[in-house]
């Protein structure tokens, strides 16, 4: 009953006959009973499913209680990766900072107790240490996030080999980790490891490929192979067209680094093309005060210099300095940077 109404679609007869079936084991076993914390866990996650999130929280607790009290470290591990899923979940979706700091607890107590009771190179451990990693790299602490992510791979390809899914999720992630780091030699060797693995797997893998393209754009851009960072943001382009929408902020973000590209191997023409059209769609969806559309007016300054076109050139780097001046921490040498062109384009 557990198994099959964990994964039936109508919850609330899943929900109520799960309850009665914790009240029967409640009353066989008493509340302390290791088979009470299976039906409680269990019935969280249906509440989970159910978008009942109090409720789901309350059963996962009490699952998590049990298991402590008995000191079974396996189980409470398995509780404390779904609470801390759960409130990574709750952590991207309100940017709520004790949903951040209670998911980040409920991670380190898992992993604490996996550790206690693995065996070397536990495969249960990796996809734990990769979503820690995950929700590590959405707040951009590349730095704590790289050891897990080392880690799951270590793992992944000792017991799975290189050829696997979860081999290539790691990989690009890890490549997404050293193009912000600005370690692209890395990033190349982990972007090709991607692609090579991905060509043997159908579609239904899910694995990002218009993603690692993405990325393979950057990493060409910053290694001055602009040709080969033109074709990969194209292929990219392509794919996200048809995953998020042309007028996408995905795709905004590919535009802008297609126009800089291009501007780079000076096909302006080009170039202006996607950059207004990255700056078009960020103004729209993001407005005029975020930092990516001040990205895209700084990358379009940049190609009409190139142009000497040093009025429309100092007309952006006007907006964009106005816009980075609100992000000192994100944007402080783009800002620099966007000072002294600005200065520059004046003689």
């Amino acid at each position: 009953k557990i198994y099959a109404f964990r994964f039936n679609p109508d919850f609330d007869i899943a929900i109520e006959t799960m309850k009665e079936c914790l009240d029967k084991k409640k009353k066989s076993y008493g509340q302390d009973d290791e088979r009470v914390a299976l039906v409680a866990f269990e019935l969280a996650k249906i509440y989970e499913k159910a978008g009942l999130h109090a409720e789901c929280i309350e059963f996962y607790a009490e699952a998590l209680r049990v298991y402590k009290m008995k000191r079974k470290k396996a189980q409470a591990a398995d509780v404390y990766y779904a609470l801390a899923k759960l409130k990574s979940s709750q952590a991207l979706d309100s940017e709520c900072s004790e949903d951040y700091d209670a998911a980040v607890e409920c991670y380190d107590q898992g992993l604490k107790l996996r550790r206690q009771v693995m065996s070397l190179d536990d495969v249960e451990l990796a996809p734990m240490l990769f979503d820690y990693a995950s929700l590590l790299c959405n707040k951009r602490k590349y730095d704590d996030a790289m050891p897990l992510l080392e880690e799951a791979l270590r793992i992944q390809k000792a017991k799975m080999g290189l050829k696997d899914a979860c081999v290539a999720h790691t990989l690009l992630r890890m490549a997404e980790v050293n193009v912000f780091k600005k370690k692209f030699d890395a990033s190349l060797v982990a972007l090709e490891q991607v692609l090579f693995i991905s060509s043997s797997f159908d579609e239904n893998q899910a694995i990002d490929i218009s993603l690692c393209h993405y990325l393979l754009g950057i990493t060409y851009i910053a290694k001055e192979n602009h040709e080969k960072a033109v074709a990969s943001l194209l292929l990219s382009l392509e794919m996200r067209k048809v995953q998020f929408g042309p007028n996408s902020v995905e795709c905004a973000a590919v535009q802008d680094k297609l126009g800089k590209a291009y501007g780079k191997l000076r096909e302006f023409d080009k170039a202006l093309e996607s950059l207004v059209e990255a700056l078009r769609i960020r103004k729209i969806e993001l407005g005029n005060d975020s930092i990516d559309y001040a990205h895209s007016v700084f990358n379009l300054s940049e190609v009409h210099i190139a142009m000497e076109k040093y009025s429309q050139a100092f007309n952006c780097l006007n907006e964009a300095i106005r816009v980075f001046d609100m992000f000192p921490d994100e944007a402080g040498s783009l800002l620099l940077d966007a000072v002294v062109m600005k200065g520059d384009s004046l003689f």
